[in-house]
């Protein structure tokens, strides 16, 4: 008897987690705790090409080459990992975060929006990083390149470069 309570118990389980195949396939979700360093594709749409923001396209050189956000310029894992140690993943020191930025021209008063092809897994990595370092003025793009498409927004294949500037971390990390 326990068998079978337990049997149909597990079924009945299993077939409340199923989702039919119209039922929340490809959407973002939006029932957050917090959405501050969040922003929408929507938003993002009526302001990336304000003087002091900087898209961050955090995908390999191959993908953002193939097509970004317009005016977003390339940073990938291995910009922001310490290359000197025997195993990956380390992140950069703020040193060498501060000298790839500058070379970047990124400035000390930009908004930086980050995103990724991957659900945002990849542009947290950066968000995370840059928020130790005590550097708040980051934003993760919500659904990543995907909303952004889903906008109907374009996609450049044309690579961006900007002046290199003099960028420097918060002295206290976070």
């Amino acid at each position: 008897m326990i068998l079978k309570i337990s049997l149909f118990a597990s079924l009945y389980i299993f077939l409340l987690s199923c989702k039919g195949p119209n039922e929340t396939q490809n959407t973002v979700p939006t029932n957050y705790v917090s959405t501050e360093h969040l922003i929408e594709a929507k938003e993002l749409a009526g302001i990336f090409e304000d003087e002091n923001i900087k898209i961050v396209d955090f995908r390999s050189p191959e993908n953002y080459q193939a097509g970004h956000i317009n005016g977003s310029i390339n940073i990938w894992r291995p910009d922001i990992s310490d290359n000197s140690l025997p195993y990956e993943g380390i992140r950069a020191d703020k040193e060498n975060i501060e000298r790839l930025f500058s070379r970047l021209g990124i400035e000390n008063n930009d908004l930086i929006i980050v995103y990724d092809d991957k659900g945002s897994s990849d542009a947290a990595r950066l968000w995370c990083i840059l928020s130790d370092y005590n550097f708040d003025s980051v934003k993760i793009l919500n659904g990543g390149l995907k909303s952004w498409k889903g906008r109907g927004e374009k996609l450049s294949t044309k690579a961006v470069a900007y002046m290199p500037t003099q960028f420097y971390l918060p002295k206290k990390r976070n």
